[in-house]
């Protein structure tokens, strides 16, 4: 990794791997989303099922009834459940910023 490379990512060392601050663990709602993939490309957490998860309680946050969401997400209407009483009723944070 570069001078300009240190630079842009906090953390990162130079001719070595960056070094990622501790990610808090995700929530057990996840596990209904099904099987772990890994940690997230996009934002660096600890899990890439988050995506998914954040995408539905946006659009139960804006008023979508639960049902269209599970149908439009192919999961069952008990995932989107545990996803608003995860996500919306509980203060929720994900990924390296925490």
């Amino acid at each position: 990794m570069g001078q300009r490379m240190k630079r842009l990512i906090p953390g990162a060392r130079v001719g070595g791997a960056g070094v990622a601050p501790p990610s808090p663990a995700p929530p057990c709602c996840l596990d209904a989303l099904g099987p772990y993939r890994g940690p997230c490309g996009i934002c660096g957490g600890p899990d890439a099922r988050h995506r998914l998860a954040d995408a539905i309680a946006d659009r139960l946050r804006a008023g979508e009834s639960a049902e269209a969401v599970a149908l439009d997400y192919e999961v069952q209407a008990g995932v989107v459940c545990a996803i608003s009483e995860c996500y919306i009723r509980a203060p929720h944070t994900h990924g390296a910023s925490a």
